[in-house]
């Protein structure tokens, strides 16, 4: 079956994870998962049999996200496995705002986002961390899709205009609206694509130019702001 497979991936990764010393896996990354409409409680059993089997061989934590579409964690019904879990990830969806808003229209949205997270998780009692992907603002491209694998030496790349003020204002409100909460562990920059992963301190590339990642731009003077400085 599909739980089967996913339990001979996930508990191999884990056997060299151990090996490596890697600190934590994601058990719901970008990869399809196995439906588990309408039988939730079948696949929340097979969830918690495949912690249970990489808890034998591995002795990091284990974290379940909302990464994508394909799999990850519902909120209605809440899946049972995430009580196994050591954390949950919520990667923070598109924010709907229109091209150009404020960074108090913008704050309003993230508001919205956070406070429903809150109420559907106020009872749970594992850290929750938030991860604030290139999707998760409308317009960081400019109105534009953004760069992809293979774009780079493509006619994609001609006009492209560099503005990423709207990047900037999009996180700047995202910090206000998360200010003073207690409920989340924290607040990580992340990405939607792997290759867009560029964030070595100094990375010169145009490639880093183009994607949507912070690296010497407005956006990562928001987060020096609002975080601890990065060495």
């Amino acid at each position: 079956s599909e739980f089967s497979q996913l339990q001979s991936i996930l508990v191999s990764w884990a056997v060299s994870a151990e090996t490596a010393g890697i600190y934590a896996i994601n058990i719901t990354p970008e990869f399809r998962m196995p439906t588990p409409k309408p039988f939730y409680d079948y696949a929340d059993a097979k969830f918690s049999e495949i912690i249970k089997a990489m808890r034998g061989v591995y002795s990091g934590k284990i974290y379940a996200s909302n990464f994508n579409h394909y799999g990850g964690v519902r909120v209605n019904p809440r899946p049972k496995y995430i009580n196994d879990v050591d954390a949950l990830i919520f990667f923070l969806p598109t924010l709907s705002v229109r091209e150009g808003a404020s960074i108090a229209e913008m704050r309003a949205a993230w508001t919205e986002f956070l406070d429903s997270y809150e109420a559907d998780f106020a009872d749970y009692k594992k850290p929750i961390q938030l991860v604030a992907t290139t999707a998760s603002y409308a317009g960081a491209n400019n109105g534009k899709g953004g760069m992809e694998w293979g774009d780079f030496g493509e006619v994609a790349q001609a006009g492209y205009v560099r503005d990423w003020q709207g990047q900037a204002d999009a996180h700047e409100a995202l910090f206000q609206a998360f200010a003073g909460r207690t409920r989340f562990a924290g607040i990580s920059p992340g990405t939607k694509f792997a290759w867009d992963d560029l964030m070595a301190p100094y990375y010169a590339s145009p490639r880093n130019d183009l994607t949507p990642n912070i690296r010497n731009k407005p956006a990562e003077a928001v987060w020096k702001k609002w975080a601890l400085p990065v060495k």
